[in-house]
This record gives structure tokens, C-alpha cells and sequence, in this order.
């Protein structure tokens, strides 16, 4: 039997599909855990622009006067007139590229949420576990009965012989004059009965092997072999004495689930501070000139966000969700 255990359990299909929701769980948990890690993103720019809004600089307007005395006393041409600039804010054949390392410093969203995770795994595989025993038990069933079917065939072949052993000496009796009729079609009667009793169990069998088949996702008419069952008594008291209840995978899974709902309903009404903080490594110039002195910048910042009032967002949200 414990071959058509391991049988059933490796060929059932929603085993299998309950084993992927186990690994997505699982890897729902790694990607909750994975936001308490700083991550690396690079981004680049570069923009070309013509028109928009401008400043006027008046450099000559400011300068050239000074500079026209500056010529007469020097008496020379070293101080050129300059023109009026005018400069657009849009920046034109300006790139920037940086790279940004950020992670958060405080946020209980993200503590909440690997907390639901890491409990909805926990559901998962008690989920599976329930399963499983729920098939194991089924196989174990429909096992007995193939086996009690079984037995119940080779009783009634031991009777039948007998009934007929009965039926053929009545007969010769009742040929020889010295038995009576009644007692031949009593005799004929006790055999229909074993006939019938036959068929009944040879019914049994072979509904006990399609079911079993069945569980055990093979071929309905396959072969199952007959194992001699010995009852395990120690087991059998040991599971009647038994009274951890509480260590069932379903009393377990129902905490679990008790669990997740408040955890949800805790996250769902936090609304302290959330801490990011950032660093942005990069260069930016225009027409893409490059120097370690002047195109490339350090910039650091931290990022602090506060919900003060949000209606009734709180109250009403799917809670569980990863705040920002």
C-alpha cells in the first residue's frame, strides 16, 4: 500500500498545481524581502531644445561704458565691448547620466508586508499538507476496500463450494429415494444466494479498483496487487489517546489565516513616518564633454513622508499593500 501512497502523492495534479502556489508564495516572500535592500538603477538624458522661456544678462550695457574708460586711461584695446546674452532655461545639447543608490531607512509598510508573506507561505503549506493527508487517507480507503472486496471473494468461493458440495448430495439422495425435494430446492436456493453474494463483491472490487485508479491518476483497468493487512495497534492507541488538537495543520492554518487579517488591519491603520534616503553618482554637460572636475557631482538626500489625513483611505484600503 505505501507503494500506491508514494504512487499517488508524486502523480496527483493538484498536488502539483498546489506546489506552485507554494513556490510563488515563496517567491512573493523573497520579493518582500528584497525591498529592504538598497537598489541600484542608472539613468541617462539628454536633451535638445530651441525657444522657450529666457533671461536677459545686459553685460554690455553693464560693462562696455566701464570698459571704454578702462581703454582710454590704459590707452589700449584690452578691454573688448561685450553684447547684451540672452540664455533660455531650457537646457540645449545638455546630457545628464547618473547612477542612484537608494534604501529605506524606516518604513513599516514593508515590515507588515513581509510578515503577510511570510504567513501566507505558512497557508500554503498547510494547505499542501492537508491535501495530502486528505489523499493519503483516501488511498488508504479505497485500498481496504479492494482488500475486504478481495477477501470477501475468497470467503464466498470457500461457501460455494460447499453449497454445491450440499446441493449435489441432496440430489443424490433425492434420485437414490432417499431424500426429499424441499430439501434440493433449499440447496438450490443457498447457491443463487452465493451466486448473488458473488457478483455483489466482484462488483465491489472492481469499483474499489476504478476508484483507486482514479486517486491514483493511472489507467482505470490497471492491475492493483492484493497486500495482506495487519492492523498496527500501537499506532491505532496511540492515535485514540492523542489530543494535540491544536497541532493540526487545519487548527494551524486557521490561526494563520486569523493572523494574516490582523496584520492587514494593523498595516492598513499606520500611518507613521516612512525614511528613504538616496545617492546620485553622475555627470552632466553640455555637448558631452566629460571631466572629473566640473561635469561629474555627488548628490545625497533623504526622503521623509508623513500621512497626516487621508479621508477614510485607512479605513476602506486593501490593507497589505507595500507603501512607498
Amino acid at each position: 500500500m505505501n507503494t500506491y501512497i508514494e504512487e499517488g502523492l508524486s502523480n496527483n495534479l493538484v498536488i502539483k498545481e498546489k506546489n506552485i502556489s507554494l513556490e510563488k508564495s515563496l517567491l512573493a516572500l523573497q520579493d518582500a524581502k528584497s525591498y529592504f535592500l538598497p537598489s541600484v538603477d542608472f539613468s541617462a538624458s539628454y536633451n535638445l531644445s530651441n525657444g522657450g522661456r529666457t533671461i536677459d544678462i545686459p553685460l554690455g550695457d553693464l560693462l562696455n561704458g566701464v570698459y571704454s574708460t578702462l581703454n582710454q586711461l590704459t590707452q589700449s584695446n584690452r578691454f573688448p565691448q561685450l553684447d547684451n546674452v540672452s540664455e533660455q532655461f531650457l537646457p540645449n545639447n545638455f546630457y545628464d547620466a547618473r547612477v542612484r543608490v537608494s534604501m529605506p531607512i524606516f518604513n513599516p509598510d514593508l515590515h507588515y508586508q513581509k510578515q503577510i508573506r511570510d504567513s501566507q507561505v505558512q497557508v500554503s503549506s498547510y494547505d499542501l499538507e492537508i491535501y495530502k493527508a486528505n489523499l493519503i487517507e483516501d488511498i488508504k480507503v479505497a485500498y481496504y476496500n479492494y482488500c475486504t472486496a478481495h477477501i470477501a471473494i475468497e470467503v464466498i468461493e470457500s461457501s460455494k463450494e460447499l453449497v454445491e458440495r450440499n446441493l449435489r448430495d441432496n440430489r443424490s439422495l433425492l434420485e437414490n429415494g432417499k431424500g426429499l425435494p424441499a430439501s434440493v430446492l433449499r440447496a438450490e436456493s443457498e447457491v443463487e444466494n452465493i451466486n448473488a453474494l458473488m457478483i455483489e463483491a466482484k462488483n465491489r472490487e472492481l469499483n474499489a479498483v476504478y476508484y483507486l485508479n482514479f486517486l491514483l491518476n493511472r489507467d482505470l483497468e490497471a492491475t492493483v496487487v492484493f497486500e495482506e493487512q495487519t492492523p498496527n495497534w500501537q499506532t491505532i492507541d496511540f492515535l485514540l489517546q492523542s489530543e494535540e488538537l491544536n497541532e493540526r495543520p487545519e487548527i494551524l492554518q486557521i490561526t494563520t489565516l486569523e493572523l494574516i487579517q490582523a496584520t492587514q488591519l494593523k498595516s492598513s491603520k499606520t500611518i507613521g513616518p516612512r525614511l528613504n534616503t538616496f545617492a546620485d553618482f553622475g555627470s552632466q554637460a553640455f555637448d558631452f564633454e566629460f571631466s572629473t572636475q566640473s561635469s561629474t557631482y555627488v548628490f545625497f538626500g533623504l526622503n521623509l513622508g508623513i500621512p497626516i489625513f487621508q479621508g477614510e483611505e485607512t479605513e476602506i484600503k486593501s490593507p497589505g499593500r507595500i507603501g512607498t
